[in-house]
């Protein structure tokens, strides 16, 4: 039947990867793989990269590089930095580290997009 045409062959569903990718491609993601902040880093410093690449979320790393999510030591959201700042715009010039949160979920690059299920 799937000779004939009776039958649609069955598209592989793709990975989390293949996704970003794409869409990277076509210049539909928002931030780039730099957009992270180290800990030592100002929270002025951390509100100028959210708004410049129009971002809600970032990820706090431990200095300045990522090269595995044990790097990844905490996150920032962009609502709890500026009520911080608007409850005392002194927090402009503290430590990243003494605003952050816990770091974000993460999700395997090889997991199905549709099905949540790791291809390995």
């Amino acid at each position: 039947m799937l000779e004939h045409g009776f039958l649609e062959r069955p598209t592989p569903t793709p990975t989390v990867g293949a996704v970003l990718l794409r869409q990277a491609r076509r210049g539909r993601t928002r931030c780039r793989s730099s957009s992270s902040i180290a800990s030592h880093q100002k929270v002025g410093e951390a509100i100028e990269l959210m708004q410049r690449y129009s971002i809600s979320q970032l990820p706090v790393v431990r200095n300045g590089a990522v090269e595995s999510l044990a790097d990844v030591v905490g996150s920032l959201q962009d609502r709890d930095l500026l009520d911080r700042v608007f409850k005392n715009p002194d927090a402009l010039h503290e430590d990243v580290a003494d605003a952050m949160q816990p770091p974000l979920a993460t999700i395997d690059a090889t997991r199905d997009a549709r099905r949540g299920r790791s291809r390995r």
